[in-house]
């Protein structure tokens, strides 16, 4: 399961000095901001004999504080949540039907009921990244598959890109969508038209920033070797390492801001949300930390996200909000 909470994690006490309480007493599993507001989901509980409830929620909050508003309820396992610019796309992962346990639902900005858009059959998928907007549509991968839905009323869930393998996270800058599979990595128009090779797979794609995409590079992890995180040309062109990781280093997400540079790095017993500088490689913050136990395995903050206002991120049962260095 993604998300806080999964992977039989205890949680301890978070060591954050800048950290403001958003909201208490929820299993927050994604975030996600626009301009003027911050959205998360609530996974919901489960009884004393460990059946889920079916009681997830959507909800939302203004960037600089307020009343809390509740979106959307009886949420089937909420993990994830995306926004456009008419609807909050949620991912879900406890349909009641066996054969098909996944499925994305959205939710008018405006208000009104949960509208479920797909069911889709159990796969190995990571909850935290499987959507991208662009051109009046929602994207979303799964199953090795893009599909994608028009922002309009009952409109039909298209096959986007045929399933061969495509890997999350997919990107759009609003007229291309980027992703890459077992050839390497494409461009898609999202106006119609053959996907264009941009080149071979060598870092594994994490963001579209600007201009440029950008990878992380562990080929070398194994041996006890570094990371590094490259970028290259969205239009295609050679891959260019910018930063360089100790060895040990893992990651579940990056952002960026100018020059700012935000990771956060799960080990066995901690989980770090840390900023670094391209311009001054030796500054490194670390603006939130929490150990752990995890079964023979590392996670990290999948539920964090970078706004206007700050970091809002969750650990099992709060919603914080922090500010970079």
């Amino acid at each position: 399961q993604g998300g806080d909470g999964a992977g039989g994690a205890d949680p301890s006490v978070l060591t954050c000095p800048g950290c403001a309480v958003v909201a208490e007493n929820e299993d927050v599993r994604g975030i996600a901001v626009n301009q003027t507001r911050v959205f998360w989901v609530d996974y919901g509980t489960k009884d004393a004999l460990g059946n889920y409830e079916g009681n997830g929620r959507l909800l939302s909050r203004a960037l600089g504080g307020g009343a809390t508003s509740v979106l959307a309820g009886s949420l089937q396992g909420p993990v994830s949540v995306s926004l456009s610019d008419k609807y909050a796309y949620v991912f879900i992962e406890q349909r009641s039907q066996a054969k098909f346990p996944k499925g994305v639902t959205r939710v008018s900005l405006a208000g009104g009921a949960a509208e479920e858009i797909q069911a889709l059959p159990e796969a190995t998928y990571d909850p935290s990244m499987p959507f991208a907007f662009g051109a009046g549509h929602e994207y979303w991968g799964y199953g090795g598959a893009v599909y994608r839905v028009a922002e309009s009323d009952s409109a039909t869930v298209e096959t986007f890109v045929a399933p061969d393998k495509v890997r999350l996270p997919i990107q759009s800058d609003g007229v291309s969508l980027f992703f890459q599979d077992d050839v390497g990595t494409w461009a898609a128009p999202l106006a119609g038209g053959e996907p264009t090779l941009l080149g071979p797979n060598l870092p594994a794609l994490v963001l579209l920033y600007g201009d440029n995409l950008y990878g992380l590079e562990v080929s070398q992890h194994a041996n006890g070797g570094p990371v590094y995180l490259s970028r290259a040309p969205k239009t295609g062109g050679a891959w260019k390492r910018v930063v360089q990781f100790a060895p040990e280093t893992f990651f579940s997400k990056i952002a960026l801001d100018g020059d700012k540079l935000f990771f956060d790095s799960p080990t066995l017993t901690n989980r770090q949300l840390v900023q670094r500088s391209f311009t001054q490689p030796a500054a490194a913050y670390t603006l939130a930390s929490q150990s752990f136990q995890a079964d023979g395995g590392w996670w990290g903050w999948h539920a964090w996200q970078l706004s206007s206002v700050g970091i809002f991120l969750a650990d099992a049962h709060t919603l914080y909000l922090t500010r970079a260095q």
